[in-house]
């Protein structure tokens, strides 16, 4: 029987540890705040390392052997002509984490009785998560845009060097990238920004919903161009379908309805077609 050794990084915190936890005993159970708390944990987690006899990983290198290899290519394949998207991919990424949950026990990594495993289990389970929600938004996204009219160049998310991309599609010479949700800016490695617009979903937690935006940088903008109203990122779902300019850290950015977004992007098209 192999000897196991899970030894976290020094950069996780306490209050990382108890998100992370809390994100694998009932990811429901999070506040806006435990979310961001989670997500700098699972940040921190990458260089924790995983002992396998005289083997070493750190998690991230482990997550591309014992997940990305195994599932994200056959993911991508059964999704990408799928006509019921979100519930098929729902279901997919569902029993690939249960499955994924199985093995690491199967294989003497997760359990009481291994130190630490439950943090390898979570960081495991939530880049699963955060890989199969993204495409699936992705790919929602890629319809949508075809289905208004909207000209675009897209990467090919079918193959691993598309999906490493740094920029997933094209509007009009502004690259774009597709983002789940805005938690992505509060990872350290997402700054500075480096594509022009990024299409993703704000939560608003008076309606208890997520709103689709598109966060634009302000030279972005001057593409499509109009009234902006300052305010606070916190504010922003407030005020929308206007259109407002925000502060995050200390990046001056434009958050817009998706729609009309898309309104005004279709409208220069077609303007410029004439």
């Amino acid at each position: 029987m192999s000897e196991i050794q899970i030894i976290l990084s020094e950069n996780v915190t306490t209050e990382q540890c108890r998100a992370v936890r809390l994100y694998l005993d009932d990811v429901n159970q999070l506040s806006s705040r435990d979310w961001r708390t989670a997500l700098e944990g699972f940040d921190s987690l990458r260089s924790s390392v995983v002992c396998i006899d005289s083997e070493k990983f750190t998690f991230e290198m482990f997550y591309k052997l014992f997940v990305e290899q195994r599932y994200t290519d056959q993911f991508i394949q059964r999704i990408y002509n799928e006509p019921n998207l979100e519930q098929t991919g729902r279901r997919i990424q569902a029993s690939t984490a249960r499955e994924i949950l199985h093995r690491l026990s199967e294989e003497g990594l997760y359990g009481r009785h291994i130190a630490n495993s439950e943090y390898l289990a979570s960081y495991l389970l939530y880049w699963w998560a955060a890989f199969a929600k993204g495409y699936l938004f992705e790919l929602s996204i890629f319809r949508d845009l075809e289905s208004a009219g909207i000209q675009f160049v897209a990467h090919d998310i079918r193959t691993r060097r598309g999906r490493l991309s740094p920029s997933d599609l094209f509007v009009e010479g502004l690259a774009g990238d597709i983002k789940n949700t805005t938690y992505f800016l509060y990872s350290s490695r997402s700054f500075p920004l480096t594509n022009d617009f990024y299409i993703t979903r704000l939560y608003d937690e008076k309606q208890r919903k997520y709103l689709p935006i598109v966060i634009i940088k302000p030279a972005a903008w001057q593409f499509i161009n109009g009234d902006v109203l300052p305010c606070s990122f916190q504010e922003a779902a407030n005020f929308l379908p206007q259109t407002v300019q925000v502060d995050f850290e200390g990046e001056g950015l434009v958050v817009v309805d998706y729609n009309v977004w898309k309104q005004k992007t279709l409208s220069k098209q077609r303007r410029q077609r004439r």
